[in-house]
């Protein structure tokens, strides 16, 4: 489909259904080539760009949590840590519980890599917050369970800051 689009002209008119292509894209490619490829970071990269221009906040999200595995499987945790701080700020614009848990989850796997543990256990404290019975289908954008996978990881977190009994706390409610 995406050969089929204008290269001149109404570009405008393009970009709507290029944006919906290349989402469509971007998971496969990525389950087939690899979430740290050139290929799969491009389309991500074009996802944001055409969502930036359509005020897609969704897809915007959506191609910012694709881009975000790209630096975290490849170590480049500081540019994870940068993307997951914007992931924060368009889930705050759209008042979206589900992509600021997220978001959230990303942001402390990047601080927690980076050696930020304080920084990393309140990104996971305020993740496990908002995370309720009630909200869980709304966080279930990925294979992830936010709060779950939040909860694990803030206990090695806590086990690190000298919390036994955070961590405990936080295994056993995972």
């Amino acid at each position: 489909g995406l050969p089929c689009l204008p290269l001149d002209g109404d570009r405008e008119d393009a970009e709507t259904p290029e944006l919906t292509l290349q989402k469509a894209l971007l998971h496969p490619l990525a389950a087939l080539e690899g979430y740290g490829t050139p290929s799969t970071e491009r389309v991500s990269q074009r996802i944001i760009e055409l969502a930036e221009r359509l005020e897609d906040h969704g897809s915007l999200f959506a191609a910012l949590d694709g881009v975000v595995i790209v630096h975290i499987g490849r170590g480049e945790c500081l540019e994870a840590a940068r993307i997951a701080d914007r992931m924060i700020e368009v889930a705050d614009l759209s008042r979206n519980e589900g992509q600021r848990m997220n978001a959230l989850m990303w942001a402390r796997i990047a601080r927690h890599h980076l050696g930020d543990l304080h920084v990393a256990q309140q990104h996971a404290d305020a993740c496990i917050q908002i995370g309720t019975a009630s909200n869980q289908a709304a966080r279930l954008t990925t294979v992830f369970d936010p709060v779950v996978a939040t909860l694990c990881q803030s206990s090695r977190n806590l086990w690190m800051l000298g919390d036994t009994r955070g961590c405990v706390e936080r295994a056993n409610r995972a």
